[in-house]
């Protein structure tokens, strides 16, 4: 399916649906008095006639059913992959408020492992299949937050919060 199709407002979509209906019918108007007239009985042709203006607009319903579903299955990857940088980015502020050694280690981690799902991840499921280096990123992301930890609460609390916030993105 074109690209272009994707991005139709639902006011789009309906002057596409709109339009197809009334091509279809301009054009059965046409066969109607040029070619049909010629050739069948005037009860034929006017059969002939609504039994294609009939499927032009059941083709016509199908298309603007389709073209609803795959714009709304856009827009909630759309807002999933929102949702996931969102939360990477949430992710990188946490661990720029933590201090250590390990830190550089997990930022470089979180990195590589965005970095192995957008080149890896993603292409590969468009083919139904699934990427063991984004996994071996997430585990060895996971080795390294384990490491981290803060000596007092408030460092407690934000290696916690990475925690949690890690957990949301890698539940993949």
């Amino acid at each position: 399916m074109p690209d272009w199709i994707y991005t139709l407002p639902d006011d789009g979509i309906t002057a596409l649906v709109v339009a197809v209906v009334v091509g279809g019918d301009v054009l059965a108007a046409v066969f109607y008095r040029v070619v049909s007239h010629a050739w069948l009985p005037l009860d034929s042709a006017r059969f002939l006639l609504d039994s294609y203006r009939l499927v032009v607009t059941l083709i016509a319903l199908v298309l603007a059913f389709s073209l609803l579903q795959a714009q709304t299955n856009i827009r909630q990857i759309h807002a999933g992959l929102a949702q996931e940088a969102s939360t990477f980015d949430l992710a990188i502020r946490e661990l720029q408020r933590l201090d250590g050694q390990g830190v550089a280690d997990l930022s470089t981690r979180l990195l590589d492992y965005g970095h192995a799902i957008a080149t890896e991840e993603w292409p590969l499921l468009a083919h139904g299949q699934h990427s063991a280096r984004r996994d071996g990123a997430y585990r060895e992301l996971l080795r390294s937050a384990d490491g981290l930890g803060g000596s007092t609460v408030a460092l407690q609390s934000i290696y916690n919060d990475l925690l949690k916030n890690l957990g949301l993105v890698f539940v993949s």
